[in-house]
């Protein structure tokens, strides 16, 4: 029996305990054709946990408390979707979030509606057969005479849609039909609303759950998906094989602590006195990673060091700066991020390799011991010999072992990245 035969079969049962059992069937054999035609999905979908619940908001929902969990309410998910396509097509929706990390990304701005709208846009790009009045960037940009490019991502979206009318004149507002100042009437696929509760440990879960998935998706599967997702995937969240944070906190341990005026909290001293601000204490010391793109470092080999570096975004709170570098640093392509979603996570250059390049960059833009951490991810085979301009505050993170490393006597830390 198909899925579409499935699905009217459910819809002629009246509400029991059986049509639940009928419902967790069918998500069951919704699982076994996604392994079979999209194995990705499939590997998602068996992994994630599901519940049954009734009336909740919309069809299906993404819980993150106690467990990251898929909760289905059969009743709408019977409207929602009148054929087996439109099931896989929301459901592909869900994980696409998975995939995109809105989650974490988002977890704070669960109430913001363009959120939403921004999110979804940027999942349902690449997901065909959705339900009818599922939201599209086509829609989108015919109704609010925009400009949305294809495929991007949900913050492209986002920044698009708070530069327009609705962003301007509806924040905070739901979604609802009318002129062109109101948001748009959409048929809502899922809830957003558990994503505030998204903490370190759902985001290890997800994390878990996307190394899972693509590792056990056979290479020819992988490459049947559309290419920004296997961008996305390829990069797989790495476990730290070396203490991060002990070496970070060596390495900004003894910097000077500013203390900035922050009008968002009180004086403590004066709490009485609202228009006095408080304070904030922020770093001095930058931490700049600087990523070996030479091409004799392996396609793997880049992956693995480009998930050390989206593993310690999540461990570290301030903004990184990281710098490809060949035999020369590319600043051109250098990035300043705050978390792993922001990370592009392709290659630059792929010439030879040259460490004097990196030292010469720092001390040109005025980073020393005192205001900066330097980390090398490399395999090490660059010169004997390097300058580095009395720059000590170093950590060589090398994917090969400690003896390849190339340079005699290095300054700093060296330690070893597991490929």
């Amino acid at each position: 029996m198909s899925l579409t035969q499935q699905l009217t079969v459910l819809r002629r049962q009246p509400a029991s305990q059986q049509r639940d059992q009928a419902c967790l069937a069918l998500l069951t054999q919704a699982t076994m054709t996604l392994l079979g035609s999209q194995r990705l999905y499939g590997e998602l979908l068996v992994r994630l946990p599901k519940t049954l619940v009734h009336g909740q908001q919309a069809a299906l929902q993404l819980q993150v408390k106690p467990a990251l969990t898929l909760a289905v309410d059969p009743d709408r998910l019977l409207v929602l979707c009148q054929t087996g396509a439109a099931l896989t097509a929301v459901l592909k929706h869900v994980l696409g979030h998975l995939i995109w990390r809105h989650l974490d990304r988002y977890a704070d701005q669960t109430d913001d509606p363009l959120v939403q709208l921004a999110t979804d846009l940027a999942v349902n790009e690449y997901i065909p057969d959705l339900p009818k009045g599922a939201v599209s960037r086509t829609q989108i940009n015919f109704q609010y005479h925009l400009n949305l490019l294809p495929k991007q991502d949900s913050a492209t979206y986002l920044h698009a849609l708070n530069q327009s009318d609705l962003g301007q004149n509806k924040r905070g507002q739901a979604f609802h039909s009318g002129h062109d100042t109101q948001l748009p009437t959409v048929t809502q696929l899922d809830s957003h609303e558990q994503w505030q509760g998204t903490d370190d440990a759902v985001k290890a879960a997800v994390d878990q759950l996307l190394s899972d998935a693509w590792f056990n998706t056979p290479e020819k599967q992988r490459g049947l998906l559309p290419s920004a997702i296997q961008q996305q995937l390829r990069v797989i969240q790495q476990p730290l094989s070396f203490n991060w944070r002990q070496l970070l906190q060596r390495g900004l341990g003894n910097a000077v602590r500013l203390r900035d005026d922050a009008y968002n909290r009180f004086d403590r001293r004066q709490p009485y006195r609202l228009e006095l601000p408080g304070s904030r204490v922020s770093t001095v010391r930058t931490v700049v990673a600087f990523v070996d793109q030479s091409g004799s470092m392996s396609d793997t080999e880049v992956a693995t060091v480009l998930g050390q570096v989206m593993t310690l975004l999540k461990r570290y709170q301030d903004t990184l700066i990281v710098v490809p570098f060949d035999a020369a640093v590319h600043a051109d392509q250098l990035q300043r991020v705050r978390h792993a979603g922001q990370l592009h996570q392709q290659r630059f250059g792929g010439g030879g390799t040259a460490y004097q390049p990196i030292f010469n960059w720092l001390l040109e833009q005025g980073y020393r011991d005192e205001n900066a951490v330097a980390m090398i991810l490399t395999d090490g085979h660059g010169e004997a010999r390097v300058d580095q301009h009395r720059f000590t505050n170093v950590i060589w993170g090398l994917t090969t072992t400690v003896s390849d490393l190339s340079v005699h006597q290095p300054i700093g830390s060296v330690t070893v990245i597991h490929v």
